[in-house]
C-alpha cells in the first residue's frame, strides 16, 4: 500500500483510524469495533502504518508518517460534514461534494467542470486557499499530492465599447466589431467564446472556466 485516502472510508471507520493509526491491528481490532467499522477495511492500513513506524524505528526508513494521514483525515471529517450541511441547509442547490463541480458567475454548480474533482471529491482548500489533495503518498512527499495554489479565473468577458472588441482578460486576445451592429458585436463574442473553448497557448483550465461562467450568465 503507497498512498493512504481518507474518502475511501465511511466516518466511523475514519474515526476508529484517528484513535487507533499506528497501533498494531492485532490490539486495535481485538475487541469488536464499533458500528459502521469494516475490519477488513481498516486492518491493511494498520497494519501498513504498524510496519512502516517499526522500520523507519529499526532502519531509518522515512515515510509520510502519521501526522500526515491524521491531518488528512481530520480535513475530510471536517468538510464532509460541513458539505452534507450545505447540502441539506439549501435543499440541494449546493450538490454534496462541490470540489466535483465547477460554480459559475451566477453562483450555479455544473458537474464536471474545468478544475473540478473527477469520479470522487479528491481536493480540499485551506484556510490560505491552497489546494491540497485528500490522498497521501505514504513514502513521503510527493509532487503529485499537493496541488500548486491556482489561479482564479474571470468570470467577464472585457467589453470595450470604445474600441469596438470584446477582449479575453487571461491572454488579452481580441475579436473586434462594426460600431453599431449588434449582429456584428454578437458574431465578435461568439468568435470569443470559441476562442475560450479551444484557446492556443497555456492557461487552457482558466480559458474554460471563464467559458463556463460566461456561457451560464
Amino acid at each position: 500500500m503507497n498512498t493512504f485516502d481518507p474518502v475511501k472510508y465511511s466516518t466511523p471507520e475514519n474515526n476508529f483510524l484517528l484513535e487507533n493509526i499506528g497501533t498494531s491491528p492485532a490490539v486495535a481490532l481485538q475487541t469488536t469495533p464499533p458500528s459502521g467499522v469494516n475490519p477488513r477495511a481498516v486492518r491493511p492500513i494498520l497494519q501498513e502504518v504498524y510496519d512502516r513506524l517499526a522500520i523507519e524505528e529499526t532502519k531509518g526508513v522515512t515515510w509520510a508518517g502519521t501526522p500526515a494521514l491524521i491531518n488528512t483525515i481530520k480535513a475530510f471529517l471536517r468538510l464532509d460534514a460541513k458539505w452534507a450541511d450545505d447540502h441539506e441547509k439549501t435543499r440541494g442547490r449546493v450538490p454534496r461534494f462541490p470540489s466535483m463541480y465547477t460554480k459559475d458567475a451566477k453562483g450555479k454548480y455544473w458537474r464536471g467542470g474545468p478544475g473540478s474533482d473527477v469520479s470522487h471529491p479528491r481536493t480540499w482548500v485551506d484556510d490560505e486557499g491552497k489546494r491540497h489533495r485528500f490522498a497521501v503518498n505514504l513514502d513521503g512527499y510527493d509532487p503529485a499530492v499537493d496541488v500548486e495554489l491556482d489561479a482564479v479565473a474571470p468570470t467577464e468577458l472585457i467589453h470595450d465599447a470604445e474600441k469596438h472588441r470584446w477582449e479575453c482578460p487571461i491572454c488579452s486576445h481580441t475579436e473586434s466589431y462594426r460600431l453599431e451592429s449588434r449582429s456584428s458585436e454578437n458574431a465578435a463574442k461568439a468568435r470569443m467564446m470559441k476562442h475560450l473553448k479551444n484557446p492556443r497557448g497555456n492557461e487552457t483550465s482558466l480559458h474554460r472556466e471563464l467559458y463556463t461562467s460566461v456561457s451560464h450568465s
